[in-house]
C-alpha cells in the first residue's frame, strides 16, 4: 500500500493559465500521486488560517506525511485591507483607480499591510506541529516577483 499524503496548499498545488500554464499532471500534488496516495486540501488565495480551519476533518484521513505550502498569500504587501478591497471591487472607478502602478505601490509602503501578522502565522504554524508533530513538511515559499505583486490590490 502507498504511504498517505495530506497536503495543504493555495493555488500553487493547483493547475492553473497564469504566470503560466500548468496543467492538473503537471503540478507537484499530481507528481506525487504517482508514488504516494494524496489527500489535498487545496484553493486559490488560500491564507493559512483557511487551510488551518479544515485540520480537524483532514486529520481524520491518518496521513503518513503532511506538506504544508502556504504563505505568500499571507505575507505579500498589500494595499489595502480584506474587507476594505470588497467595498473597493464594488466600485469601478475605485478598482481603476487603484489599478494604477503607482497608487498601489505608494498605500503598500505606507499602510504594510498583509493578510496574516507574522505573530498569526507563528501561532498557526504551531497548531500544525501540535496535531502532526514530526510527520510534518513545509514548502517554503519565495518572494513575490513584480507579475504576482502588480496583480494585486
Amino acid at each position: 500500500m502507498k504511504p498517505r499524503i495530506l497536503i495543504f496548499t493555495d493555488s500553487l498545488g493547483l493547475p492553473r493559465e497564469m504566470p503560466e500554464v500548468v496543467n492538473h499532471n503537471e503540478t507537484w500534488v499530481a507528481l506525487l500521486e504517482e508514488k504516494f496516495q494524496v489527500v489535498s486540501l487545496s484553493f486559490g488565495g488560500a491564507t493559512i488560517k483557511q487551510l488551518y480551519s479544515q485540520i480537524a476533518y483532514l486529520k481524520l484521513c491518518n496521513p503518513d506525511f503532511i506538506i504544508v505550502q502556504s504563505g505568500i498569500v499571507d505575507c505579500v504587501p498589500r494595499a489595502l485591507g480584506l474587507l476594505e478591497l470588497e467595498i473597493v471591487k464594488k466600485s469601478k472607478i475605485l478598482t481603476r483607480l487603484l489599478k494604477r502602478k503607482n497608487v498601489v505601490k505608494f498605500l503598500r509602503e505606507k499602510r504594510k499591510i498583509s493578510y496574516t501578522s507574522a505573530e498569526e502565522f507563528r501561532q498557526i504554524v504551531k497548531g500544525f506541529k501540535k496535531n502532526f508533530d514530526d510527520k510534518l513538511y513545509w514548502v517554503g515559499i519565495i518572494p513575490a516577483n513584480q507579475s504576482y505583486e502588480q496583480q494585486l490590490l
